[in-house]
């Protein structure tokens, strides 16, 4: 951790490294005359830029939200490079949750999907443009025939990294929603699909029961366009494809891009 004169918290103890594009910790802090946990996040490269993070933060912030994000405690700049701190929200994530109460799991995907349907009501006036994932998808025989023609979505506030690590959970409800560096103005059923697609430590979303409870849950919030989360789901399941080489994951991935047909039926 660089050295960092602090304005609002006295750094105590750091507790945790987080793999980051930016420098990311856990540490132990004062802040109002209260020992309290905090998230602080260091910018390490130009074009990580987290500027856009903080301005969506401290918006989101200032809104009656029905779900909890963190509170920004200071922001500063230490050798030209932005950071900030942030409370450390209590929780688990949903991988740990479902592994613990496997057969509540449709319970938990329904929330999942309803609390995205909730980001993407957050009015997006004055919003900055979300930040733009890299997708590469390789020439392969077992793909090449799932590619599809791009379908139009439609324009919302959304989260951008929408996955079981950036949820956390106390009980049966999600108790904060973190890590918005690719939040902002873009495209919901983009965001659906993210969070549909299989990643691989994900013990869940590898089947349809588990897809359709997702979907229930956002479709008793707001609506989507089919066809176009159809397209981005497929697209983001042939990037995660090309990505990871592992045999048992690829067939995971292909037993979903068959299940394409009966996902359009739900």
């Amino acid at each position: 951790m660089r050295k960092i004169n602090f304005k609002n918290i006295e750094l105590l103890k750091v507790n945790k490294y987080y793999f980051s594009k930016s420098e990311t910790i856990e540490a132990s802090s004062i802040y109002e005359n209260k020992k309290i946990p905090v998230i602080i996040k260091v910018q390490r490269f130009n074009k990580n830029d987290i500027t856009k993070e903080i301005e969506i933060l401290t918006k989101l912030n200032e809104l009656d939200l029905p779900f909890k994000v963190p509170k920004i405690y200071e922001v500063g700049k230490i050798n030209n490079k932005n950071y900030y701190v942030t409370e450390k929200i209590k929780g688990d994530n949903l991988n740990f949750i479902i592994r613990k109460n496997f057969y509540y799991r449709y319970n938990y995907l329904f929330e999942y999907g309803k609390n995205l349907a909730l980001i993407h009501n957050i009015p997006y006036e004055n919003m900055p443009e979300a930040k733009e994932r890299n997708i590469n998808i390789i020439n392969d025989s077992k793909i090449n025939n799932f590619k599809k023609a791009e379908v139009k979505g439609t324009t919302s506030f959304v989260h951008g990294d929408y996955h079981f690590g950036n949820v956390l959970w106390q009980g049966k409800k999600v108790s904060g929603i973190i890590d918005l560096e690719y939040s902002g103005i873009g495209i919901k059923e983009k965001d659906i699909a993210f969070a549909l697609a299989l990643k691989p430590k994900m013990i869940f979303m590898d089947n349809l029961l588990d897809i359709e409870a997702f979907l229930n849950g956002y479709k008793s919030v707001s609506n989507f366009n089919i066809e176009a989360l159809i397209y981005y789901y497929n697209l983001f399941l042939l990037d995660e494809y090309s990505k990871i080489k592992d045999i048992k994951f690829r067939n995971r991935i292909l037993k979903l891009l068959k299940l394409l047909d009966d996902i359009n039926d739900l």
